[in-house]
């Protein structure tokens, strides 16, 4: 807990510093505005464990309908690859969160 605590007050403290800043473009005002937005939420993931520090898992549950997406505008085996489209993200959410409805259909 402790470690945690020291990591989060330096990053706090390098975000002050960063923020204390005046960018002279559009885009770093946008930036810096979201950023005071929500200074209180970047850090969460250092006071609860439970929260993970990335959303690598909610990327790949996405990818599989991405590259499906591309397959679909490439192909014109639009009624396939829908179905794919669909069941491909159900059954990846499926097992991440371990979701009973749906296990019947991972064994297919």
């Amino acid at each position: 807990d402790s470690t945690r605590y020291q990591y989060r007050c330096r990053l706090y403290r390098d975000l002050d510093s960063i923020l204390a800043l005046l960018p002279t473009q559009d885009d770093g005002l946008r930036l810096k505005k979201r950023y005071l937005k929500l200074r209180e939420n970047l850090f969460l993931f250092l006071d609860d464990p439970t929260i993970p520090p990335t959303n690598n898992s909610s990327e790949q549950a996405l990818r599989w309908s991405v590259i499906l997406e591309k397959l679909r505008t490439g192909f014109a085996l639009i009624g396939d690859v829908t179905y794919l489209q669909m069941f491909v993200p159900l059954s990846i959410l499926a097992k991440d969160k371990d979701f009973p409805l749906l296990s019947p259909f991972l064994l297919l």
